[in-house]
């Protein structure tokens, strides 16, 4: 059985986590290029002021907001991959929809419809994710997907550079922000075709996986109390119910207080820098063509920051003790954007360490994806945790004030600054309450109980409120 188990990971790690990290790759990429557009023409093209600018960036994340009660209906009803392929299809043609047009309305319009297709994507990756990995596997996953905004950063830098340095892309009557767009609308719309003929269902009902590897997934996962909702497993009946209970154990759960908190101040920093990227770094003091070379650099640490948030997890045990140290590494790189008066490259330096503040959003999510039980109460969490993100996100931009654009925004980077101090508080209450809950649930352990409990509850979709034998990962 542990063979099949292993060949089954083998098969999810191949075949669904590149699906996934495309997803999230593609989503990054087509709201981030809208700074990489701003930097190639857009912003004089369109005749629009930089207030104008960082409205037209935030109500991206309106339309996030404006979709969430929509994909929170569609995913209590839907399977997460169909409606994944689907949404993924749809925004693929709105990316390429921003190439036609021509005035300040037209970027607000497919700006929210951007936001409100894409608003989907966070909550079905978290379920698909806690569908086929173990808690313990989940972070590592979780981690790598995330990494992937990383990869769409050197790809939107390096795709941006190559059609500025085309002799024959700047001479089309076509503007180069428009031909980023309808390159990148139609990658995305055959990605998301490539998901709806793809991606895996269920651990059950894919195709997949053989039987004997099918059995194993499943066995492995009720073991290790992954929370695989009713549906998914073989041992109950199928049923599309709504778990009130787990509504109302969500609502009372502190911690979800502490994720929509934690997102929304990790959240501003990531708002901010995705608009204003390219203004930040050209206020450095370089070229158009280097601005957008220079770009490259903070995907790639994005992707180390990830990494390194991977490696210390495993080697301390803890995720919440590796976020943290990398939030003050990005807390640091963004002191020295604020404090430096000379020479542009420890500002630059410090843009990148900014980028190391990542992993707060990894280990939020990947809790959500393990240490909260129950498809209900993690669609809950999912969803206000997407809220907050969403928040984050619209704040972000407008703290990059108009009339701070020659002084390279300081208000904004004390912004930041305050917003990663925030975000390392609250993953470390996280923590103190994960250690608080393990600890009276030793305390009160009673073995011989909790065996007949977990034996009566096997293929049950139950809340971490509900498992006595469950414990909590920080």
């Amino acid at each position: 059985m542990r063979k099949a188990s292993r060949k089954a990971l083998l098969k999810t790690d191949f075949v669904i986590m590149p699906l996934m990290a495309l997803v999230v790759m593609l989503q990054y990429l087509d709201k981030a290029i809208f700074s990489y557009a701003a930097l190639l023409g857009l912003v004089t093209d369109l005749r629009i002021t930089m207030g104008q600018y960082s409205f037209a960036a935030s109500i991206y994340y309106i339309g996030m907001i404006s979709g969430l009660p929509l994909w929170t209906f569609v995913l209590q009803r839907v399977s997460a991959d169909l409606s994944t392929g689907a949404t993924v299809t749809l925004w693929g043609m709105i990316t390429m929809t921003h190439a036609a047009t021509h005035n300040y309305s037209g970027i607000l319009a497919v700006r929210f419809f951007l936001g409100f297709l894409e608003s989907s994507v966070t909550p079905a990756l978290v379920l698909i994710t806690s569908m086929f990995y173990t808690p313990r596997e989940t972070i590592s996953r979780t981690a790598i997907w995330y990494a992937f905004n990383g990869v769409a950063l050197i790809l939107g830098g390096g795709l941006s550079y190559g059609l500025l340095s085309n002799p024959s892309v700047i001479k089309s009557s076509l503007a180069i922000w428009r031909q980023l767009y309808l390159i990148l609308g139609g990658i995305t719309i055959f990605v998301g075709l490539m998901l709806l003929a793809f991606m895996p269902n269920t651990p059950n009902r894919t195709r997949l996986y053989s039987p004997i590897e099918r059995k194993a997934v499943l066995i492995k996962e009720s073991n290790d109390e992954s929370g695989v909702p009713v549906a998914h497993t073989p041992y109950v009946k199928k049923t599309r119910k709504i778990a009130w209970y787990q509504w109302i154990e969500a609502v009372c759960d502190v911690r979800l207080y502490l994720f929509f908190c934690g997102l929304l101040v990790g959240s501003i920093p990531n708002g901010g820098v995705t608009a204003y990227s390219t203004q930040l770094l050209s206020g450095f003091g370089f070229s158009q063509a280097e601005t957008l070379l220079v770009s490259i650099a903070p995907g790639g640490g994005q992707i180390v920051s990830v990494l390194l948030f991977i490696i210390t997890a495993l080697l301390t045990k803890s995720r919440i003790l590796g976020a943290n140290l990398l939030l003050f590494i990005a807390i640091a790189g963004s002191t020295m954007m604020y404090v430096s008066t000379t020479g542009r490259t420890a500002k630059t330096v410090g843009y990148v360490l900014l980028n190391f503040g990542s992993p707060a959003v990894v280990a939020l999510y990947s809790f959500i994806g393990s240490a909260v039980l129950g498809h209900d109460k993690r669609v809950i969490f999912t969803i206000v945790s997407q809220l907050a993100y969403a928040l984050g996100n619209i704040i972000g931009p407008l703290v990059f004030l108009e009339s701070e654009t020659l002084l390279n925004y300081p208000t904004a980077k004390k912004v930041i600054i305050g917003s990663l101090a925030g975000a390392a508080f609250t993953l470390f209450c996280i923590g103190i309450i994960h250690a608080a809950w393990n600890y009276k649930r030793n305390l009160n352990r009673d073995d011989s109980e909790l065996e007949q409990q977990t034996q009566g509850q096997t293929g049950q979709d139950l809340s971490d409120f509900k498992r006595e034998d469950f414990r909590y990962v920080y």
